[in-house]
């Protein structure tokens, strides 16, 4: 099994890389987020625009 206790500094590495990992990826959705909620925005402004007669 694991055992914590003999290898305290590659399970504190471990949780290190995993919590970036886990930062860098909720950075990404967030991005992504943005981005297609700002093409939306474009996309609804231009058929506004192009319904005007």
């Amino acid at each position: 099994g694991w055992r914590e206790n003999r290898h305290p500094k590659l399970r504190k590495r471990i949780e290190t890389v995993f919590s970036q990992l886990v930062e860098a990826h909720i950075r990404s959705v967030q991005t992504k987020t943005l981005a297609s909620l700002r093409f939306r925005v474009v996309l609804a402004v231009l058929g506004h625009n192009l319904a005007q007669p």
